[in-house]
C-alpha cells in the first residue's frame, strides 16, 4: 500500500477480481451525508488516476466508511462497567490493519485478566468534548419536484416537514419521511449511490428508505406524495 503526502490525499494499493489483477485507488475522504455532489469526488478520483497511473477503464466504483473518535484513537474494551463481559473494538479511523492487530491483542489481555500497556490509551470509557460531532443538515433540499432529475432524488419541504424525494427513471415519485429514524436528522442524497445518507451519524438508507448502513435500524417511513397534492388541486377547484 502506498499512502501519499500530498494534499488532497490519496492512497494506492494492488488487488484482484475474477478477471485478474487490479490497481485499487483511493481518494480523500468526505463526511458522510455532508457532500452536496458525491458523483463528482468519483470523477474527480478518475482524472486523477489517469493523470498519475497507467490506467484503463474502471472496473469497479464504491465507497467505505470510517469510524472516528474525538481524539482519533480507537475505543477498544469494556464500554460501559454494567456490560461485564461485552467488548468492542472501533473508532480505527482507516487504519484498522495496525490498529486492529493491537485491538484484538488487547481484548484477548482483558478476557484472560493480563495486563496491557496500551489498555488506558484505548479505553472505550474516556470522555469526549460535549460538542463533538454535532452532525449538520441536508445538502440535497430542492424547491420543487420539477428540480429533481429522474434517477435521483432531493429533500423537499412541506408544511413544517421534509420529505426525501426520490424520481423514478420512468417518472415515478417515491417520497419518504427526511428525518433518520436513527436521531431525527434531515438526510441528504447520495447522487453516486443512489441513497439517502445521515449527515449527524453516517447511517444509510437506499433509494426506497431501507437501512442500508446503521446506527439506524428501521427504514425510513413512506409518506404519501400524490393524494396531497390531488387534495391541494380540489381544494382550488373548489375556491374557483
Amino acid at each position: 500500500m502506498f499512502i501519499g503526502i500530498d494534499h488532497p490525499t490519496h492512497s494506492i494499493r494492488t488487488g484482484r477480481d475474477d478477471e485478474g489483477p487490479l490497481l485499487i485507488v483511493l481518494g480523500p475522504a468526505f463526511v458522510t451525508g455532508q457532500e452536496g455532489d458525491v458523483a463528482a469526488r468519483f470523477r474527480l478520483l478518475d482524472e486523477w488516476a489517469h493523470k498519475n497511473l497507467p490506467v484503463r477503464e474502471a472496473a469497479w466504483r464504491w465507497f467505505n466508511e470510517d469510524y472516528d473518535t474525538p481524539d482519533r484513537v480507537p475505543y477498544v474494551g469494556e464500554p460501559e462497567k454494567k456490560s461485564k463481559g461485552l467488548y468492542i473494538a472501533t473508532g480505527f479511523n482507516g487504519w484498522g490493519i495496525s490498529n486492529g492487530a493491537a485491538a484484538g491483542l488487547l481484548v484477548s489481555d482483558q478476557i484472560q485478566g493480563r495486563p496491557n500497556p496500551w489498555a488506558k490509551l484505548y479505553d472505550p470509557q474516556r470522555r469526549g468534548p460535549k460538542k463533538y460531532n454535532k452532525g449538520d443538515d441536508t445538502h440535497s433540499l430542492v424547491g420543487s419536484i420539477e428540480q429533481i432529475p429522474r434517477g435521483q432524488g432531493g429533500v423537499i419541504k412541506r408544511g413544517k416537514a421534509k420529505l426525501a424525494v426520490y424520481r423514478t427513471n420512468n417518472g415515478r415519485v417515491r417520497a419518504l419521511s427526511a428525518s433518520c429514524t436513527h436521531a431525527g436528522c434531515t438526510v441528504s442524497w447520495n447522487n453516486a449511490d443512489l441513497t439517502w445518507d445521515c449527515p449527524c451519524h453516517g447511517s444509510i438508507f437506499s433509494a426506497i428508505g431501507q437501512v442500508i448502513h446503521g446506527p439506524a435500524t428501521k427504514p425510513l417511513p413512506s409518506r404519501k406524495w400524490a393524494k396531497g397534492k390531488a387534495k391541494r388541486q380540489r381544494r382550488k377547484r373548489n375556491r374557483d
